[in-house]
């Protein structure tokens, strides 16, 4: 069982931004560029992972409402910095849509 967190990590906002950033640049190697909503529920999804081990809605939602203004500025960068890399037709993967 994972055992629940008394704190918030010090630096789980960084760290999350860091995994964000990760994860958009995966995305961008396969020629995917994402919107500015799909890097904000990255963000989120990867807090509130980590969050929901503290088990305290108050700290949950007050560690939310302090990062929230920095969160909109981060995912704006990280959406802005996307540099999606042109496949070759041998990688690229049939698609429907």
């Amino acid at each position: 069982m994972i055992e629940p967190f008394q704190q918030v990590p010090a630096d789980l906002f960084g760290e999350c931004v860091e995994e964000t950033h990760e994860i958009v640049e995966a995305f961008n190697r396969s020629n995917r560029k994402l919107s500015r909503s799909d890097v904000m529920v990255i963000i989120m999804a990867r807090l509130i992972t980590t969050l929901s081990r503290t088990r305290a809605l108050e700290k949950i939602l007050s560690y939310l409402d302090s990062v929230g203004k920095e969160m909109s500025v981060v995912a704006e960068r990280i959406w802005k910095r996307q540099d999606p890399r042109e496949l070759f037709a041998e990688e690229q993967q049939m698609r429907l849509f």
